[in-house]
């Protein structure tokens, strides 16, 4: 177990791109906030950096309708 989780760690190492931040959805037990904070934690990895307007655009984006009213 211990070799191939040092055989692939590099895989958690990496820098997350646009897309796979795009894909990360609010965990079932999460509340808005904690889901908000994850994903804004996360987004700040991404190589190359987000600009603040980037990170609300892709946020407002992936939301649910009902978030909206």
């Amino acid at each position: 177990m211990v070799a191939f989780i040092g055989q692939y760690q590099y895989n958690f190492d990496m820098a997350l791109d646009r897309m796979q931040l795009h894909n990360i959805c609010k965990k079932e037990h999460e509340s808005f906030k904690e889901y908000a904070q994850r994903w804004r934690d996360l987004a700040a990895q991404v190589a190359p950096l987000m600009m603040e307007r980037e990170m609300i655009a892709m946020i407002v984006d992936m939301l649910p309708v009902f978030y909206y009213a």
